[in-house]
């Protein structure tokens, strides 16, 4: 159940926000400090804001469909969210950011890469067949 839930609100938390970086790719200036200067800039801000938050929220629908693909996708995730937000933390040190946006997306990005880790450390098998009654 707890799995269950994880993927829900990992759906909930990043497929939005990847369609709204898709569509409005200028919402990332103000609060995030990113701006593109031309169209490559915006595609790439598409790409990379908009795409990828949209395939880390996929991962976890895929993984609600299909049990076999819970372990996989925790691993997944860890690795992936874990590596964002590490490098946040390292980027914001190198340059002094504490804004808050970077403070809080490295602060969701570590503990949901924790959580996923924690719940791949028990097994990440709760969903895989129900309890015969």
């Amino acid at each position: 159940m707890a799995n269950r839930i994880f993927l829900i609100a990992w759906i909930v938390a990043w497929i939005p926000f990847g369609l709204y970086c898709f569509f409005v790719p200028g919402s990332l200036q103000e609060a995030a400090g990113v701006a593109a200067t031309n169209e490559t800039g915006t595609t790439d801000l598409r790409a990379m804001y908009g795409g990828l938050q949209i395939a880390i929220g996929m991962l976890a629908v895929l993984a609600l469909r299909d049990a076999a693909r819970v372990r996989s996708t925790l691993l997944t995730l860890v690795v992936l969210v874990g590596g964002i937000g590490i490098a946040r933390v390292l980027g914001a040190m190198l340059g002094g950011d504490t804004s808050t946006f970077t403070l809080g997306a490295a602060a969701f990005e570590l503990a949901a890469a924790a959580c996923a880790g924690w719940l791949l450390s028990r097994g990440g098998t709760d969903m895989a067949s129900p309890t015969p009654a």
